[in-house]
């Protein structure tokens, strides 16, 4: 049996790639009606203290940075929205991103 995915205890997550490469977060939480603002994330697993150049959120609840030449997959915890576990990491062809077209 297939586990279904669990909705997350937020509601709205904005991501702000920082200077220096990191990560904050901001979100709100609809259980206590409250946001909070530029929260620092906290990577589980891969890279020690990668410094992102690029990000990207899908609506499964996975994250992508670029490191160097290379994608890094995250899964956002749906209890959690500062803390994302590594799942995957995907070169980049010729260390360049270039969009897909249909």
């Amino acid at each position: 049996m297939v586990p279904t995915a669990r909705a997350p205890s937020w509601a709205i997550l904005a991501l702000q790639l920082e200077v220096n490469g990191s990560l904050a977060a901001t979100y709100w939480d609809p259980r206590a009606s409250v946001w909070t603002f530029g929260a620092a994330v906290s990577l589980v697993g891969g890279p020690q203290t990668p410094t992102f150049s690029v990000i990207a959120v899908n609506n499964d609840g996975k994250f992508y940075g670029v490191v160097g030449g290379t994608i890094l997959e995250y899964l956002i915890d749906s209890n959690n929205p500062t803390r994302f576990v590594f799942t995957t990491s995907i070169p980049l062809l010729n260390n360049t991103i270039s969009a897909v077209r249909a």
